[in-house]
């Protein structure tokens, strides 16, 4: 397991919080690192009783992340993590994917594809705090951002999709390749594989196994520090070029992958198959 990296000269100066809703919660920490004080955004995912990713709670994340990456130079790192015990999150709303329109499935799915951009194309660095189970579109949100740590717990983080009949899109299939490689995408994705923290962080699917007593949202607070110390153009343009690929396959091709989501999932064995796994879940 890998050992928790100390800051020493990094300390909570302080930090205060507002609701934004009752679904999302937002706190903001004061970080001392070596070269200047930081602010850091802490955005907390509040849908008990696994967070799933509900419309509601989906356009409050896109408000919210919108309003952090917006805020100039107020905000210098964020941290996305879970008020939810033992969940980070289990994916997305099953009920949005049934006995539904295509309009209102492609606007969900917007909602999705809006949050994951924000965070993939951030220019201020992210960090995703996995405490608890985070599978398929809870996966879709902690690869989005530039880093991740789960705490050793006894929990999973996979992509379960094709154990009920779902297929990961194009677009985060990529987003994963580019994280873990093709071969290790293919592995996760075609079994439907749910790794383990330590299984996570052998294949690079998070950074770090978070090891000691320590909260690990102020410990993912800390983790920020070296990308905050370092020049915010240099880092950003990086970022972006890195990423362009995936960026712009995104932005181009958002509209064909909208409507290749919906025709697939509106027809009817997958519809089938998902109404079978929503009253499996609910006699759980």
């Amino acid at each position: 397991m890998q050992a928790v990296r100390v800051f020493g000269l990094a300390k909570l100066q302080s930090s205060f919080s507002r609701r934004v809703s009752s679904l999302v919660e937002v706190k903001y920490e004061t970080i001392a690192g070596k070269r200047a004080q930081y602010n850091v955004a802490v955005v907390q995912l509040n849908n008990p009783p696994v967070n799933s990713l509900s419309r509601s709670l989906l356009s409050d994340l896109n408000v919210t992340l919108k309003n952090i990456s917006s805020s100039d130079h107020h905000i210098h790192g964020l941290v996305i993590a879970s008020n939810v015990k033992n969940s980070f999150s289990a994916g997305l709303q099953l009920e949005e994917l049934v006995n539904t329109d295509r309009n209102k499935l492609s606007q969900y799915w917007s909602l999705i594809q809006d949050c994951w951009h924000t965070l993939f194309t951030s220019q201020i660095p992210t960090v995703a705090a996995i405490d608890g189970h985070c599978l398929a579109g809870g996966v879709i949100i902690a690869v989005a951002t530039d880093y991740r740590i789960a705490s050793n717990g006894d929990f999973g983080i996979g992509v379960t999709a094709a154990r009920i009949g779902v297929i990961a899109p194009p677009l985060f299939q990529d987003n994963i390749k580019h994280i873990i490689g093709s071969r290790q995408t293919e592995l996760m994705l075609l079994q439907g594989k749910v790794f383990t923290p330590d299984e996570a962080l052998k294949i690079g699917l998070i950074d770090e196994v978070h090891c000691s007593n320590e909260d690990i949202i102020s410990y993912a607070c800390r983790s920020l520090i070296p990308f905050m110390e370092t020049d915010v153009r240099a880092r950003t343009n990086m970022k972006l070029s890195l990423r362009s690929k995936i960026i712009q396959k995104m932005e181009l091709e958002r509209e064909e992958h909208n409507e290749a989501f919906a025709d697939f999932m509106l027809s009817p064995p997958v519809q089938e198959k998902l109404v079978s796994f929503i009253k499996t879940l609910k006699k759980q």
